[in-house]
């Protein structure tokens, strides 16, 4: 997951370097775009371009609302919030405490931005920072119970040295609750807290039976002199019916002696904003970026040039190299314009129009191909089987598409289209490409290997059993075409994959019964059609094409 990532630390000393570093660590934050002034932010969100770098914002609470003394904030108040919030609350928020611009509450503002004036879900922002609670090590015990709660809810096993440090805070914490309050301490003591649980409910509730306790006892621990902090911002929105994200503590000097060195939290929190179309999204522009990347390289025309040969061995109309390279990067941003980072999850058939829009746009470039005969057997099912997806889509045979059906079609586009063995094995593209994988098969690395160790120890079985598999389907697909159409056609063309094209036809009256599964099991047919086909030779050198293969198995391997 890719952050927009708001942090004043600089990086002009080697002390916030370290703090950097080690956040990082902490939450698990891998790739970041990071920005530290309120006025550097908003103009980087004021560019359509730049929205496609990130899936999720990460906001401290206090940082500068200007990057230069000289700039008045009024200036930053009408340009961005004047119709979001009044003169005197922006001051409020973007006052000074103890005279420092850096301890601005910009977070606030910023996360008010996001929401009025750029529409972003709250569900896509959360706070990190050390002003969440203002509590400083006071509330340090009952963190530390959280993060191992979340651990456990998350199935990983706790060593015995963790369950003693729990063990460690809960006594603290008890202390701190008799010492503040006169209320019975509602939680388990560690012996009678089930940690291998399977119910993710029991965890649930004795994080909110934390988070109770934390509420009573905040107040009681919290610097009033620090200004505004999230929980107290967040207790003014609710006033008035806002509900603020989640915020999440920065390790402190504390953290240094805790066996905790992940944030079991905060990667809770990844995960849950972490759905099919955030991982689609975010791997699709991820490989596209990398192509044009690569496509907008000086001087590196012959490399190109083996690069997109696959393209320009099908496009029909031969051009010159630059007017090759033009329609390829048209392509690829017209695929990731149709990715935004919100959708509307809730409403009916939004997200289906969506991923028609986008399926269509992966498959345009293919109405302009022609198919060699010269092709080898992996290229001509791609290629047949990309062309046959283009025609069924559109003579709007297929209803319903799903992410596994986005990626199988983008995995088989790119490989069809680019030799990506001219992309370096350390690019980001490879493991984009491989979380796509994964969730295409809704299975592991050992599903795959277990899937490839059976067609290279029983191949013989498996292609007898894959060409009955083909014979059925055959059947299958006759049964799809209306009998008048379908004696007129086979009159005209015996061959199987042009008649599975001609279910797309505006005379099958049974044209809408197809789907992108039926594009796989094509797939099948085009690489074993052919008599003196064997797994040896359908076996392609391309990692991407060998998962394709194995994933296609597994519709009809037990």
């Amino acid at each position: 997951m890719r952050f927009l990532w708001i942090e004043d630390c600089d990086g002009g000393n080697s002390t916030q370097m370290s703090d950097i570093k080690k956040w990082k660590e902490y939450f698990g934050i891998e790739k970041e775009k990071r920005l530290t002034t309120l006025e550097d932010t908003l103009e980087f969100l004021e560019i359509k371009e730049n929205w496609k770098k990130f899936d999720a914002v990460l906001i401290d609470i206090r940082f500068p609302i200007c990057k230069s003394d000289n700039i008045d904030e009024f200036c930053v108040f009408k340009k961005y919030f004047d119709n979001i919030i009044t003169k005197e609350k922006f001051d409020e928020y973007a006052h000074s405490v103890e005279g420092f611009k850096q301890n601005a509450s910009s977070g606030i503002l910023l996360y008010l931005a996001l929401v009025f004036r750029y529409n972003l879900p709250q569900s896509k922002i959360a706070f990190i920072s050390a002003n969440i609670d203002g509590t400083g090590v006071g509330l340090s015990p009952l963190r530390t119970m959280k993060e191992y709660i979340y651990k456990a809810k998350a199935r990983e096993t706790l060593s015995e040295d963790e369950i003693c440090e729990f063990g460690d805070a809960n006594g603290n914490l008890l202390e701190l609750y008799f010492d503040n309050s006169e209320e019975d301490f509602n939680f388990e003591t560690t012996d009678k807290i089930k940690w291998d649980s399977e119910e993710e409910g029991y965890f649930i509730r004795l994080i909110c039976k934390l988070t109770e306790i934390e509420r009573k006892l905040t107040k009681k621990f919290e610097n009033k002199k620090l200004g505004l902090k999230y929980n107290s911002v967040k207790e003014e929105f609710k006033k008035i019916g806002l509900v603020i994200p989640q915020g999440f503590e920065k390790p402190g000097q504390e953290s240094d002696k805790s066996l905790i060195k992940k944030s079991w939290c905060f990667d809770d929190w990844k995960k849950s904003i972490n759905d099919e179309y955030s991982i689609i999204r975010t791997n699709i522009i991820v490989m596209c970026s990398s192509i044009l990347g690569i496509l907008e390289e000086k001087g590196e025309e012959e490399s190109i040039n083996e690069f997109i040969q696959p393209y320009k061995s099908i496009v029909k109309d031969k051009k010159s190299m630059d007017e090759y390279i033009c329609d390829l990067k048209y392509y690829l941003n017209s695929i990731i314009e149709c990715l935004p980072i919100t959708y509307w999850a809730n409403s009916d058939g939004a997200l289906l129009q969506m991923y028609k829009r986008l399926s269509r746009e992966i498959i345009s470039i293919f109405d302009n191909i022609n198919i060699p005969e010269k092709l080898s057997i992996i290229k001509y099912a791609k290629c047949k089987v990309l062309k046959i997806c283009r025609n069924w889509m559109a003579h709007n045979c297929i209803s319903n598409i799903n992410s596994r059906d986005i990626v199988f079609i983008f995995l088989l586009a790119m490989s069809s289209l680019f030799d990506v063995k001219y992309i370096d094995d350390s690019c980001i593209y490879y493991k984009s490409e491989e979380e796509l994988i994964t969730m295409l098969g809704n299975i592991d690395e050992f599903e795959f290997s277990r899937n490839f160790k059976k067609l290279n120890n029983e191949k013989e079985k498996y292609i007898t059993k894959c060409k009955d598999f083909i014979d059925n389907f055959k059947g299958d697909i006759k049964n799809k075409i209306f009998k008048s159409y379908k004696d007129e056609l086979e009159k005209k063309d015996k061959e199987i994959m042009n008649i599975i094209s001609a279910i797309g036809s505006e005379y099958n009256s049974e044209k809408q019964k197809v789907s992108i599964t039926d594009l796989e099991k094509c797939f099948l047919i085009c690489l074993y059609e052919n008599e003196s086909s064997n797994v040896a030779k359908c076996k392609t050198e391309e990692k991407t094409l060998k998962k394709i293969e194995a994933l296609c198995f597994s519709l009809f391997i037990d």
